[in-house]
């Protein structure tokens, strides 16, 4: 069995390094579901929406207000 052989049946397995895992929990990667803003985002109760379309559209979600 030649090297190159070798080397072709072989995997390499690629390591994930700390920044990759690190980008997926920035803010920069969350957008709003309705406008795609990254600013204001409420996540609470994984509604996952700007509080600018959450104030415009929260009767239609459900919430009453006091």
């Amino acid at each position: 069995m030649s090297t190159n052989e070798a080397k072709s049946k072989t995997t390499v397995k690629k390591q994930k390094s700390k920044n990759e895992s690190m980008k997926k929990r920035t803010s920069g990667v969350r957008q709003c579901k309705i406008c795609n803003s990254r600013k204001g985002m409420i996540r609470k109760y994984s509604l996952g929406i700007c509080r600018r379309c959450f104030k415009a559209r929260a009767q239609d979600l459900g919430w009453e207000k006091y």
